[in-house]
């Protein structure tokens, strides 16, 4: 009966032992306050020139964040073979029991001959300071609020940062609304658009009832020199300076469409034929003229692009 005591020793050893390759899982603490870090601690027994490979990213439970992976120095054993602790430290933020899942290992052994292998799954449960057996009875104290002395220092460099970026803004606005209005200043008022130039001179023309006090030639000469400056403000084509058949030749097609540029070069004649006449013309002539010209300002004038809406309308 002596004899046997040993053997019956190193037979419940072994059984207390894990097989080889085989991992047992720790977590610690078993019950852990929400949001507080939990380790998952996996110890493997390894035979002899046996090595294990464990993700860096195991599966976590519903809700949880891994925050470390240790792996320690493997420790040697009597039989030859080595233990193999690998840590995982988590965090959960979903109150009641959970499981630590099962994780998928591999044990690489002589010859590079594999085998894949997994945990149990580890229990453990998420408590705050309403499931807690120990605190969920007690009433919880509000603490009344605390004065805080005020600390001007802290908020001294802040002002000054603050306040040097206002007279800094205000000195570069002045500087440079400064510069814009002499700039403006320099350039003086806007140029007068064509057409409203050419509708204002045609205007003034009327007014003066030319015809009345016998002036009907100079009144074509006007006429048309007004309409002349007008192709060049709206076109930039020579026409002051040109005869109307060298006019003619210039403005072509690329200035306007056929129809308008009959038109001009009709009126164009028309006042040529009175201004180089020996005879006097007659009021009517000169309205009818003048009704050209006003027409074909308006008809030519820049026009403003025309929004969707109004184009629908």
């Amino acid at each position: 009966m002596m004899r046997l005591l040993p053997l019956i020793a190193i037979a419940f050893s072994a059984m207390a032992q894990p097989a080889m390759g085989q991992a047992t899982v720790d977590i610690t603490p078993q019950t852990s306050p929400i949001a507080s870090p939990i380790t998952a601690r996996l110890s493997i027994r390894l035979a002899a020139g046996e090595r294990v490979r464990l993700p860096k990213n195991p599966p976590l439970p519903d809700k949880a964040e891994l925050l470390d992976m240790k792996a320690h120095p493997s420790v040697p054993q009597s039989d030859g073979g080595a233990t193999q602790v690998v840590e995982y430290i988590f965090m959960m933020y979903k109150v009641g029991k959970a499981e630590f899942p099962a994780v998928t290992y591999e044990i690489v052994g002589e010859e590079e001959k594999r085998r894949t292998l997994s945990t149990d799954p580890g229990s453990f449960e998420i408590i705050t300071s309403l499931t807690d057996p120990k605190t969920a009875d007690q009433p919880i104290e509000i603490r009344p609020p605390v004065d805080l002395p005020f600390d001007w220092k802290r908020y001294l460099l802040p002002t000054l940062a603050l306040l040097a970026a206002v007279i800094i803004g205000a000195l570069m606005w002045r500087k440079f609304s400064t510069r814009r209005r002499i700039i403006e200043e320099r350039q003086g008022p806007p140029p007068v658009p064509p057409h409203l130039e050419a509708f204002d001179s045609l205007a003034a023309l009327k007014s003066q009832d030319m015809f009345a006090r016998g002036h009907g030639r100079k009144y074509f000469f006007l006429l048309s020199d007004i309409i002349r400056k007008y192709v060049e403000g709206r076109y930039g084509a020579p026409a002051l300076e040109r005869t109307t058949d060298e006019f003619e030749r210039e403005f072509d097609l690329r200035y306007e469409r056929k129809e308008k540029r009959d038109k001009l070069m009709d009126l164009m004649r028309t006042c040529d034929m009175i201004k180089f006449a020996n005879q006097e013309t007659s009021r009517e002539e000169g309205d009818r003229a003048f009704d050209q010209a006003w027409a074909w300002v308006e008809e030519t004038k820049p026009r403003k692009p025309t929004a969707p809406e109004e184009k629908e309308k």
